[in-house]
């Protein structure tokens, strides 16, 4: 959890577009944030053998869609109520399964934003949606505080990774 928090935070304030990106987007990371931290409880509640088949499916699909690579293209003026929705069920997925981005990446991608417009907004959403995650977890018992500080652990190889892949 705290690798990716970091790691997308600095992410997000590439290039100078962190505040153009948060105004544009802000009700979708609210959406995330609040959805995923309440259906996190499924984490913890749920028989692991259902999230497993929910996490297969939701894998599957999103193999079969890219292999097709749809020409998704959202219209500015549905991006009001699109984003907003795509953002709930990538909270609900989140809350089931810890993978929240699919859904909202191919939303972005669908938007076609310029490559750091996109970084600047998937980095904010995974924020968004990680903090929605950790404050779920942390209240329903799926994580401790404990298990945050050995999280932060894995902060700095995280780093090293994202500095080297800038590089490449």
């Amino acid at each position: 959890i705290v690798p990716i928090f970091t790691t997308n935070v600095m992410q997000s304030f590439q290039g100078g577009l962190a505040r153009p990106t948060f105004r544009r987007f802000w009700t979708s990371w609210a959406i995330v944030a609040v959805v995923i931290a309440v259906a996190a409880q499924a984490l913890v509640t749920v028989d692991e053998r259902i999230l497993y088949g929910i996490i297969g499916t939701v894998m599957l699909l999103l193999t079969v869609t890219l292999r097709y690579k749809p020409s998704l293209q959202v219209r500015p003026a549905k991006g009001r109520w699109a984003g907003p929705a795509v953002a709930g069920l990538g909270g609900v997925l989140g809350g089931f399964t810890g993978i929240y981005g699919p859904p909202y990446m191919m939303y972005l991608a669908s938007l076609r934003m310029k490559k750091h417009e996109f970084v600047a907004a998937i980095s904010q959403y995974f924020v968004a949606g990680n903090i929605g995650l950790t404050l779920g977890l942390l209240n329903f018992g799926g994580a401790t505080l404990h298990d945050l500080a050995l999280s932060a652990g894995a902060t700095l190889p995280a780093y090293a990774g994202l500095w080297v892949g800038q590089r490449i």
